[in-house]
């Protein structure tokens, strides 16, 4: 995940170069209290010398305001979403993943994930 906006902009470019239906750049806040989810800055080991985060698989956001940015030439639409790390102590998070797990019975985790993934 880029941090730098003009590195999105040239994926959205390349998107809609490719006649894609739309385009979507997300914004992503990690910073506050309670935060759980591993992610680390690996620009040095980047080829491109570009700002970048990785984040662990399994890590969790809160979908947050969604807002049109603009139309392409052709019409077509651009679009932002801002999504928040979830952090570790969020009650409807553990809500859910127990409502998950209720519905999705297996032996390993890795199972229950195919399931979920297959419904």
């Amino acid at each position: 995940t880029s941090t730098e906006p003009k590195v999105a902009n040239k994926f959205i470019e390349i998107a809609m170069d490719k006649k894609k239906e739309c385009a979507v750049q997300y914004e992503v806040t990690v910073g506050g209290s309670g935060r759980s989810a591993v992610f680390a800055d690996i620009q040095k080991f980047n080829v491109y010398d570009e700002a970048e985060i990785l984040f662990a698989f399994g890590t969790v956001f809160r979908i947050g305001d969604t807002k049109f940015l603009r139309k392409w030439s052709d019409g077509r639409e651009i679009w932002s979403v801002q999504l928040t790390l979830c952090n570790s102590t969020d009650e409807n998070l553990h809500k859910l993943m127990n409502h998950i797990r209720q519905q999705i019975n297996g032996p390993t985790a890795l199972y229950r994930l195919g399931a979920f993934l297959l419904k």
